[in-house]
């Protein structure tokens, strides 16, 4: 069988590269149809493993917040994950239990936390994504039950910074 080449696909008009007229396609057009698509298996909820690989500041209705870029260790796949760090009053304690999962001084530029890695709570949003609902501190064991309850716990409530 011959394959056909890219000028047999080209509306019958010719190239005038005569290595692009010969060129062969990548694929064969006749067996297209029988391949399949690769099945998508979703992330489940858990604690994995995450690195900072990017932060951006951005600015927002209420200010500047910083969007990070997470490297996600789901056991099957590593996920891009995107998260928000804002700073105002009523969310800096996520900020400090951020700081306290990855075992960092604050940040003072977006480029303090690329590199920042640290295990966190996730959960699926309802677009199906990875997010981020708590962060484990560092040196609490993950099996520490109660170290991971009580995370969860601050993270149901209304939290503030001064109740850490």
């Amino acid at each position: 069988m011959t394959i056909p080449s890219w000028t047999d696909y080209n509306n019958g008009v010719k190239f005038t590269n005569e290595k692009e007229a010969t060129m062969p396609l990548p694929y064969d057009p006749e067996t297209l149809g029988e391949i399949k698509q690769k099945t998508f298996e979703p992330d489940q909820p858990g604690n994995y493993w995450f690195e900072v690989k990017d932060a951006q500041n951005k600015e927002g209705a209420k200010g500047t917040y910083t969007t990070l870029t997470l490297s996600v260790d789901t056991g099957k796949r590593t996920a891009k994950v995107y998260t928000n760090v804002f700073y105002s009053e009523a969310s800096l304690w996520k900020l400090k239990q951020f700081i306290d999962c990855v075992d960092m001084p604050a940040p003072r530029e977006p480029e303090d936390f690329i590199g920042a890695s640290g295990k966190a709570g996730f959960e699926i949003s309802e677009k199906g994504y990875l997010e981020p609902k708590f962060y484990i501190p560092k040196g609490s064991a993950e099996e520490d039950d109660v170290a991971v309850a009580s995370v969860k716990k601050a993270f149901a409530s209304e939290s503030t910074v001064e109740e850490f």
